[in-house]
């Protein structure tokens, strides 16, 4: 079986000629429900799209002189599987596909398996992008109710000529990432600020299927829910980066001065 769609998105990290007896499948849910408890951890791990090119491989390789047990077992399995990642986006995201059973294996692994790239192994990309548009989209709102912070990171930055708005963002960034995950941003709205500088085939694919209603939910507070503190100094350096790639020319000068006055 092969998907053959305009979303059609193979990139599988994992040895894909393997048979799906070759890895047990408790072993692959165990794997997916840890990255769904810490998305920062192992997200470079594609366990989804390793599971259906097991399938597709064994499918593949059976011909029809084979068991017909086997291949049998294999679509038992690759319910099981799709059976398991229905209930797991339920439980952590609060997402259904309310068409799913009614579709091809060869959709439901699509469907599947890019929701889970966008969500889980996009999460530190789609926050970062979220956050990133919100303060260029709100900047003058958000400094207006920002405290000045002279210590020596602001001097630094302002010695740096960077301008305003920008060190007073830099300076209070901590608390401009908690206000902005605080809002209760909408499913369109997420979708649209999560947009980066490049094309994003899993955000595309995500947002026509909740156009299409063939995923529902109102995921934005359960997907919040699922950023620990490290996966959140990870975003401020994120986003501090981004913000700062918007002056590749800044020079440092003497600051000593300025941060003893």
């Amino acid at each position: 079986m092969k998907m053959n769609t305009e979303f059609d998105y193979r990139p599988s990290e994992i040895e894909d000629e393997m048979f799906l007896s070759d890895v047990p499948l408790s072993i692959t849910k165990h794997a997916i429900e840890s990255q769904f408890r810490n998305p920062l951890e192992n997200r470079k791990k594609d366990y989804v799209g390793s599971f259906i090119d097991r399938y597709n491989y064994t499918i593949k390789t059976l011909d029809h002189d084979d068991d017909p047990d086997e291949k049998e077992q294999a679509d038992v399995w690759f319910d099981a599987f799709i059976g398991f990642m229905v209930e797991i986006f339920d439980s952590f995201l609060d997402i259904g596909f309310p068409e799913i059973e009614d579709a091809s294996r060869d959709d439901q692994g699509e469907l599947i398996h890019l929701t889970y790239n966008f969500f889980i192994r996009d999460a530190k990309k789609n926050f970062s992008n979220l956050i990133t548009n919100y303060i260029n989209d709100h900047k003058d709102e958000i400094v207006e109710d920002l405290p000045e912070i002279k210590d020596v990171t602001s001097v630094s930055f302002k010695s740096e000529t960077i301008k305003e708005d920008d060190v007073m963002i830099l300076s209070n960034l901590e608390r401009v990432i908690y206000d902005i995950l605080n809002i209760d941003f909408n499913v369109d709205e997420f979708l649209e600020l999560c947009q980066g500088n490049s094309y994003s085939l899993e955000r595309e694919f995500v947002t026509n299927k909740f156009d299409e209603f063939e995923i529902v939910g109102n995921f934005y507070r359960p997907y919040v829910s699922m950023l620990d503190s490290e996966f959140r100094t990870e975003l401020q350096s994120k986003v501090r980066n981004k913000i700062l790639k918007n002056y590749p020319k800044r020079t440092r000068e003497e600051i000593d001065d300025e941060i003893e006055e």
